[in-house]
């Protein structure tokens, strides 16, 4: 961690030319990352909304789709993208001896920034579609969780570039793992009060990318601070998770050069 510190400077710079060269002469620019789950959840919220909420206002689950897909689409990004984080990064591997970490950092802080212009807006949406200010007033309870959903998916990153490197169809399997994750993680399904013990509320209780996504949910669509038996899952399996991605680094940064 001292070491990715100390070349901030670099992996800022390519996180910079990455937003760069994604957006260059593009009108909207970062506009787009933000019209994606705008324009999902008009299309699931009109679409779907008298059956996936059935009894709800369609204003009311239209805040409770985007704030569900914004946090969603950081974690699938950070995952899929993360993938190639060291294969697309061969070259500086190969030249330069720099902490191997840094390179899903890379990437993690490019999804990382699409992630919080999203949120800012979603907190927008959310005080017009609900009428009321809430969602902006909690807005300070989720610095913590930016903080610990930006190490969970630096973990993920650095996990699965790993794996991506020695399994070449690592990536290709976390996206249909994530279009199956989709439908199993409430992102589009308000939860419902007679379906308590069903199959879908277990899966829901052990999923660990519902775990964040309650997390944000609490103060922008509940209205209360998250409780602390869910902050401690969060933070358990954050720290699990970073061990684990640590001692793969530490492990496997000196031979990972042979299978790219």
């Amino acid at each position: 961690m001292q070491s990715i510190w100390t070349f901030r400077h670099f992996w800022m710079a390519l996180v910079k030319m990455d937003l760069r060269t994604k957006y260059r002469r593009s009108v909207l620019g970062v506009g787009w990352s933000v019209l994606n789950p705008i324009m999902m959840s008009v299309v699931l919220m009109l679409g779907f909304g008298k059956i996936l909420a059935p009894g709800r206002p369609l204003s009311e689950y239209g805040a409770y789709l985007l704030s569900g897909l914004c946090t969603w689409e950081f974690m699938r990004n950070s995952m899929s993208i993360g993938c190639t984080a060291l294969s697309q990064n061969e070259p500086y591997i190969r030249q330069c001896p720099l902490p191997y970490g840094i390179y899903p950092l890379r990437t993690v802080a490019g999804t990382g920034i699409h992630f919080l212009i999203t949120l800012v807006v979603t907190i927008g949406i959310s005080c017009a579609l609900m009428n009321s200010a809430f969602p902006l007033r909690n807005a300070w309870m989720l610095i913590p969780t930016v903080g610990l959903l930006f190490a969970f998916c630096w973990s993920l990153a650095a996990i699965f570039a790993f794996a991506n490197a020695y399994f070449h169809d690592t990536q290709h399997l976390t996206d249909v793992f994530m279009s199956l994750m989709f439908f199993l993680t409430p992102v589009m399904i308000m939860p419902q009060a007679d379906s308590a013990g069903s199959y879908l509320n277990l899966l829901n209780e052990y999923n660990p990318f519902n775990v964040f996504m309650k997390l944000v949910r609490h103060p922008l669509f509940y209205d209360t601070y998250p409780p602390a038996e869910l902050w401690l899952q969060a933070v358990g399996l954050t720290a699990i998770l970073f061990a684990l991605a640590c001692s793969v680094v530490g492990a496997l940064q000196k031979k990972v050069i042979f299978q790219l």
